[in-house]
């Protein structure tokens, strides 16, 4: 079963469309995700190591003028998990995204365009990371 709750948001439609929102998820079984992606075609290896037990994740965002600001999201469960933490303006991402498979750890950096892959000490990275907020209104 899956379960997504909203713990609190706002959304303004105006122009532009604003919203707030904080979510948790929690989800016993990853099977319907896997099949998703065996159904676009992902690799079987992939879509094995995707299969999960006892999801847990959380989410806080933020959208203004069509920019959308990632505080951090985390999704995962004991042995593979992934968080993210940044800004997202069109195709253009800022921002980080931490991978977890047991004790392995990577992290993505993504900078005007650019990515970077950090594999030395990328959880500290990841934790001194300071996404940025969204403007004042």
């Amino acid at each position: 079963s899956t379960r997504l709750l909203f713990e609190e948001g706002s959304l303004t439609i105006d122009q532009p469309a604003r919203i707030d929102m904080t979510a948790a998820l929690s989800m016993s079984d990853s099977r319907p995700f896997v099949a998703l992606f065996r159904n676009a075609g992902a690799q079987n290896w992939l879509a094995r190591r995707a299969e999960m037990e006892e999801i847990r994740g959380q989410a806080r965002l933020s959208m203004r003028d069509g920019v959308i600001y990632v505080p951090e999201a985390t999704v995962g469960d004991e042995k593979i998990g992934v968080g993210m933490k940044g800004v997202i303006d069109g195709a253009v991402g800022d921002g980080v995204i931490l991978m977890r498979y047991g004790q392995s750890h990577a992290l993505l950096e993504f900078e005007d365009g650019r990515r970077h892959l950090v594999l030395i000490k990328p959880s500290a990275k990841y934790e001194a990371y300071e996404a940025p907020q969204p403007p004042p209104d």
